[in-house]
């Protein structure tokens, strides 16, 4: 994050905690990033990892939290349907809101995301709560759940096969192919591609 980033992300923060404004709880937010014991840390206290995201494009953090076996409270949409299930995870329902691209500076409304009905999140917040206190054996099931679907998913194993196909595909025919090639490759090929072969042999010494 850039500085002014982090200023507004805690700006917007603070403007929440004063409005919602009594807890019945510690706040603790987290403004950069921590080592990795720090990290195992946190998950080892974490019972459910909550994400109440209108659209992603990887969230990185559930998956870490979700491969190490903690279950999620998340939005049931299609930005998460490939790294959560109804097994892993206790999931809040949404409706489709139009919006603007990220940093179009047009401002003209183009795509969508998902507005959360924070009624259902709330709901699956208490059911979770009772999940963990009193029904252990459900718990430990959307645990081992979401370890499974994280290897499924995105472990070393399910990916590495993809790597070294497309990069044996690249040392093989020096091409990216027509899907995915940048335009003007044709006038760019002679510089670029020997070096991406090149890095190509160099990435399936690493995932071999």
């Amino acid at each position: 994050m850039e500085d002014t980033d982090i200023v507004d992300a805690f700006a917007k923060m603070l403007k929440a905690l004063y409005t919602l404004d009594p807890f019945a709880c510690r706040v603790v937010v987290i403004g950069g990033p921590v080592n990795p014991d720090q990290y195992r840390a946190l998950i080892d206290a974490t019972t459910y990892m909550v994400s109440s995201a209108h659209a992603s494009a990887q969230d990185q953090a559930l998956l870490a939290f979700m491969a190490a076996g903690v279950p999620a409270i998340v939005p049931r949409h299609t930005a998460l349907q490939e790294s959560t299930d109804e097994a892993s995870a206790l999931q809040c329902e949404t409706s489709l809101q139009r919006v603007e691209y990220p940093g179009d500076p047009r401002i003209v409304r183009r795509t969508f995301t998902h507005r959360i009905r924070w009624d259902t999140l709330l709901e699956r917040i208490e059911a979770g709560y009772t999940v963990a206190l009193q029904d252990v054996e459900t718990y430990q099931g959307m645990s081992r759940r979401a370890r499974e679907l994280q290897a499924e998913y995105c472990s070393i194993a399910s990916v590495k096969p993809v790597v070294e196909d497309f990069f044996q595909e690249l040392c093989r025919t020096g091409s990216l192919g027509s899907t995915i090639a940048p335009a003007g490759a044709a006038q760019t090929s002679r510089a670029l591609w020997p070096r991406l072969r090149r890095f190509a042999a160099r990435m399936l010494g690493k995932v071999s």
